[in-house]
């Protein structure tokens, strides 16, 4: 059906309208739900490059296909081409929405993420403070969000070896889960465990910072 809708639309309507992008970024979505990477990266790269031509780099619509390509080639392990596409986005989210803006807040996490996951932890690391300290001030300390952030700079600061500050952000972590989601919500054991394994691994003469 996205299929049919796609090239009807681009004999119809031209590659360029607005109606054909987002028939091919829909197309391009279902392929990546069906695991068909490989079939929606063209499709996401031209609807890419359509918009960076028509729009512009800083416009919503392109600033949403650059995250969606970049999403995919993450899925793919092509992180060192992901990286580039998730810097401008949030550098340009950091220029038109501002630093406390949600977008501009989940992109600087999927970033720290990504950065991690290629093992550049000392890159990754003051992105997650910046998002931990504007989700405390702007949500406070027990709100879901800020204790996700609180988590992921909890697990980042483990990875380096830095236990002590790792394991306070953890006991913060669990305390907040528990009050604000109750000690039954799938949260609260994970961090429970995580925070059993650093504590044991510090008794264990552990590095400490």
């Amino acid at each position: 059906m996205f299929r049919e809708a796609l090239e009807i639309q681009r004999a119809t309507l031209g590659p360029k309208h607005p109606d054909t992008l987002s028939s091919m970024n829909n197309l391009a979505g279902l392929l990546q739900a069906q695991g068909k990477l490989g079939e929606a990266e063209p499709l996401y790269r031209e609807a890419l490059e359509i918009q960076r031509a028509t729009l512009g780099p800083k416009h919503p619509d392109t600033l949403s296909s650059m995250n969606n390509l970049a999403g995919l080639l993450q899925a793919q392990g092509k992180l060192g081409e992901a990286e580039p596409l998730m810097r401008e986005t949030l550098e340009v989210r950091r220029a038109t929405l501002g630093p406390k803006h949600p977008d501009t807040l989940t992109i600087m996490k999927n970033l720290a993420s990504l950065l991690k996951a290629q093992g550049k932890l000392g890159e990754a690391e003051p992105l997650m403070r910046e998002a931990l300290e504007v989700r405390r001030a702007t949500l406070g300390s027990k709100h879901p969000n800020t204790l996700t952030s609180m988590g992921n700079l909890a697990g980042l600061l483990y990875a380096q070896g830095k236990l002590g500050e790792s394991e306070a952000l953890f006991m913060e972590t669990l305390e907040g889960r528990r009050a604000a989601l109750g000690p039954r919500h799938p949260s609260t054991p994970t961090t429970e465990r995580l925070l059993a394994q650093l504590s044991q691994q510090r008794k264990g003469g552990g590095k400490r910072k």
